[in-house]
């Protein structure tokens, strides 16, 4: 692949960076759109080719350009009001209109160019020079793309329906864009998002539940603005709870503007006083209480957004002000019942305790979910925290999948026919319609409409990423997993997500990169650890190996762990020199593991039955493993999706030779519609 020089930088689409001195890194689909207008300088390039060109005509919506176009913005230091390299054509699509010059072997002329830059850039825009079709440097050929995937576990996919579902999907998604078009729409000149952190709200005195929780809500309904970026709720708490100035606070989350706010509850009244802050200046710009009946807290947030959208629109230009369907909205919710104070302290509550996402904070976020659904029955929000309780609890194996599920269907269709545009019902929807009835096309359908309504819901970005990942899509999934990281960057589960995402898409170094990011977030995080034990492995490091081995040997020991993928560091010995390369089970090895499930069983205890298929499946006992990979297909569940990979690379390869097993794990990749 060639490099090429733009203006004052030299674009090295094989590292994916462009140097102008310093170094900066981008993101593989952000070249290629890069690529693609420069073979074409001073040329339109329209959203549709450029999604036809780089995402090889896949159903992608337009916002991973706009994103993809901020991206290059900022790498390159140009302005979407007063562009020097990327200019927007309203309704059309983007040209390039900095000089482009192929870049052979380093000459004195081309050194010179950096003292002309000026002048070239006066000139631009004339359609000469760029980097000729037959020399695209960022050009793969299909055929090494399809070389490429073939060599995926995921490659039986091809004729998957989530394939199948995307040209229905497109034109579903295309038509409500125009029945749902949100409270904010983004304009067609694709300023820069403006990001944003909500910082945990002050209680002057009560519970502290209660005023981050209000922060929380707050943060929500921002990250509504297409022009807004807000980092996610953990990332704000975590930082803001290390006792550092403003001004860190804002450089570690990446943040232009902070919100800080202190809530005073006096009788049935709720006082919440806003501040805004410009990270630059590290000056206060704007301040307001806003006053509403404990019984209408939702109202005094949606009033709060408002005013503060449009007091940040004030201070920082490029920013658009709201819509006056945000009026509109105020109005109606006027118009409604009120939740209730009780009820939507409890909704807090529980969201709290499902952020945890530990065995006994899920089953208490259940508790504080339906203790506010039963104070205020059509409360929308409730019912989709209660259905993401569920899915958490299904997915952690802390309680049977087919029941927990069903419990979230039923939650979340409550959610959405109280509110159909809820983010949180939307997301909690589209998992279940891919993990338990393997409805991909619909399912991608839904998470894309949750994250219109709201861009900033990193959770949404997260888990719409590890759909894209097994259905081995794996540059629209890298989009969303990163865009998560933006988002939420203080989250270790998050970093692990882009870490999975890399691995899949054959990127081992992006994936360290992530776990370590995990890693130093929180030290003691067993995902983290596990993730960098397979890699070390991986590359022959043994003695790093060990180190994460034993770390996640002693977590799963003293939390009694018995989640899948983590059986073999139950054994006595899985991190000794003998034991940490070798797959597959000893029949010793076999029947103390076999002893202490069914021992857990007895005890009424719930065992997945993941883990039994994996126990035989690593044993070599393809009969047994076969029976239990009925009873796991049956009870559904995301792990489903590893299995193959799992197997062929953990455990006794030879199971997967097996006609009965191999036809059931096709199975999983190629499932049946629902009758």
């Amino acid at each position: 692949m060639k490099s090429f020089r733009l203006g004052p930088w030299k674009v090295r689409p094989e590292i994916s960076a462009v140097i102008n001195g310093d170094e900066v890194r981008i993101e593989p689909q952000v070249m290629e759109v890069l690529c693609r207008l420069a073979r074409r300088p001073g040329a339109v390039v329209s959203k549709e080719e450029l999604i036809e060109d780089v995402w090889a005509g896949r159903f992608v919506g337009e916002e991973v350009i706009t994103n993809a176009v901020w991206e290059l913005r900022r790498a390159l230091g140009d302005n979407a009001r007063k562009p020097t390299f990327i200019q927007t054509i309203p309704k059309k699509g983007y040209r390039l209109i900095a000089p482009v010059k192929p870049l052979g072997e380093e000459s004195a002329e081309e050194d010179a160019g950096l003292r002309n830059t000026d002048q070239e850039s006066r000139s631009a825009g004339s359609g000469e020079g760029g980097i000729p079709e037959s020399r695209n440097a960022c050009e793969v050929s299909q055929a090494e793309e399809r070389g490429r995937r073939a060599g995926s576990w995921i490659a039986p996919l091809k004729a998957h329906p989530l394939s199948l579902a995307a040209a229905a999907g497109a034109v579903l998604v295309a038509l409500a864009l125009f029945v749902f078009p949100g409270v904010f729409m983004p304009s067609d000149a694709d300023s820069p998002p403006l990001t944003i952190a909500v910082l945990p709200f002050q209680e002057l005195a009560g519970d502290e539940y209660f005023a981050q929780g209000l922060s929380d809500a707050l943060a929500g309904e921002l990250a509504r603005f297409p022009h807004f970026r807000v980092v996610a709720r953990t990332s704000s708490r975590s930082a803001a709870g290390d006792q550092v100035s403003l001004e860190e606070i804002a450089r570690r989350l990446g943040a232009q503007a902070l919100i800080q706010g202190t809530v005073q509850r006096q009788a049935s009244q709720v006082r919440l006083t806003l501040q805004l802050t410009d990270s630059q200046s590290g000056s206060f710009f704007w301040s307001q209480p806003f006053e509403q009946e404990d019984s209408r807290l939702p109202l005094l947030i949606l009033r709060a957004a408002q005013e503060a959208a449009g007091q940040l629109a004030e201070h920082y230009p490029d920013v658009p002000r709201p819509s006056s369907q945000l009026a509109d909205e105020i109005e109606a919710m006027e118009r409604r019942a009120a939740v209730g104070r009780q009820a939507y302290e409890d909704y807090l509550r529980g969201v709290h305790f499902w952020k945890s996402r530990t065995r006994g904070g899920l089953f208490r976020a259940v508790q504080y979910f339906e203790k506010a659904i039963r104070q205020a029955p059509e409360y929308a929000s409730a019912y989709a925290g209660l259905a993401n309780a569920h899915i958490i609890l299904a997915d952690h194996f802390y309680a049977p999948s087919q029941p927990s599920l069903e419990k979230a269907h039923q939650a979340a269709q409550k959610a959405l026919e109280l509110d159909p545009e809820n983010p949180q019902a939307l997301t909690a929807m589209a998992w279940i319609l891919w993990v338990r009835d393997w409805n991909w096309g619909s399912a991608e359908e839904l998470f894309r409409r949750a994250l219109r309504h709201n861009p900033s819901y990193s959770t949404g970005h997260q888990w719409f990423a590890s759909l894209l990942e097994v259905a081995g899509r794996t540059d629209e999934a890298q989009f969303h997993a990163t865009e998560a990281q933006r988002l939420d960057v203080l989250s270790p589960i998050v970093h692990i997500t882009a870490g999975t995402v890399a691995l899949r898409s054959g990127r081992p170094d992006a994936a360290r990169h992530s776990f370590e990011k995990a890693l130093q977030l929180d030290p003691h995080f067993v995902e983290a650890h596990k993730g960098l034990f397979w890699d070390a492995l991986d590359r022959g490091d043994m003695d790093l190996a060990f180190t994460h081995c034993a770390f996640v040997q002693q977590h799963v020991l003293e939390h009694d762990d018995w989640r899948p993928y983590l059986l073999r560091f139950q054994l006595e010995d899985a991190c000794q020199p003998k034991r940490i390369r070798r797959v597959g089970l000893r029949e010793d090895e076999f029947r103390t593991l076999q002893a202490h499930l069914k021992g857990r069983q007895e005890r009424g205890l719930f065992v997945s039955p993941f883990l039994w298929l994996e126990l035989y499946a690593a044993a070599g006992r393809t009969e047994e493993a076969s029976e239990w990979l009925r009873g796991a297909i049956q009870a559904r569940g995301r792990h489903l999706f590893y299995l193959p990979q799992h197997l062929q690379h953990r455990e006794e390869i030879n199971i997967l030779k097996d006609p009965l097993l191999a036809s059931q794990l096709e199975h999983i990749l190629m499932p049946q519609p629902r009758d």
